[in-house]
């Protein structure tokens, strides 16, 4: 699994986690308690990173935020939470915490190295657009800020996705409606999720999960030859 950590001074870095556990029963806290063994910055030890930021409460900020990556090879449960087929939670916990064996490192490494995170990342296969849902949060409680014409198309920022913002941008023969959430004058949050799709070599972005893909013209909508997106980190306090 890629991820990328959010750190508080507003920073970011891109690595890889090898297991994902919450300690206490889902339905007692949903995935505040979460957490996942990850390479630290230096890539040099494995740490335990909780998945939202502990030292904000009501834990309104993530500290981590899944890029893409397959898991089909981890011993997973009915909730999702798991770890790479070779090793344990036990494992990874004494490995966080007293060092990790060198040839267990350079597996590590190795996959690592692999990570395909670019800081601007471009949505060309239904993979990209899947990435770019679970990234996102399919937008939920993101508001549209500094929106803005660039030559051959749009450039806009969304805001509030829980300590994190995403700048987005479409172009190349770009249409699009935002009259229901136009950020000058009315509400501009999306919180409905979002359909996304490809149809005669455009793209398209629909405020809302659960629309006819033939006929949303009552949505918010968006347009264009090309799509691309950077994840932008929040400092604490921001």
């Amino acid at each position: 699994m890629y991820v990328v950590i959010f750190k508080p001074d507003g920073t970011m870095y891109p690595t890889s986690a090898f297991g994902y556990f919450n300690d206490v029963p889902v339905e007692h806290c949903g995935h505040m308690n979460a957490y996942c063994f990850v390479l630290n910055e230096k890539k040099e030890r494995l740490i335990r990173v909780y998945h939202h930021n502990r030292d904000v409460l009501p834990y309104i900020c993530i500290s981590i935020l899944r890029t893409g990556g397959d898991t089909s090879d981890w011993n997973e449960d009915e909730n999702g939470y798991g770890c790479v087929s070779y090793l344990t939670k036990e494992k990874l916990a004494e490995y966080a915490e007293k060092g990790t064996p060198p040839d267990i490192m350079r597996r590590f490494k190795e996959y690592d190295a692999l990570n395909p995170y670019r800081e601007n990342q471009p949505v060309e296969t239904n993979e990209d657009i899947e990435n770019f849902k679970y990234v996102s949060n399919e937008l939920y409680d993101g508001c549209i800020k500094d929106f803005e014409e660039i030559e051959d198309g749009v450039k806009f920022w969304i805001d509030g996705l829980w300590g994190y913002k995403i700048e987005i941008m479409f172009t190349g023969d770009v249409s699009y409606n935002i009259e229901n959430h136009d950020p000058k004058f009315y509400d501009p949050t999306w919180n409905n999720g979002i359909t996304m799709f490809f149809r005669d070599g455009y793209i398209y972005m629909i405020d809302d999960a659960d629309i006819n893909t033939e006929d949303f013209t009552n949505h918010d909508w968006f347009k264009a030859k090309h799509m691309s997106y950077r994840i932008i980190p929040i400092a604490q306090g921001e």
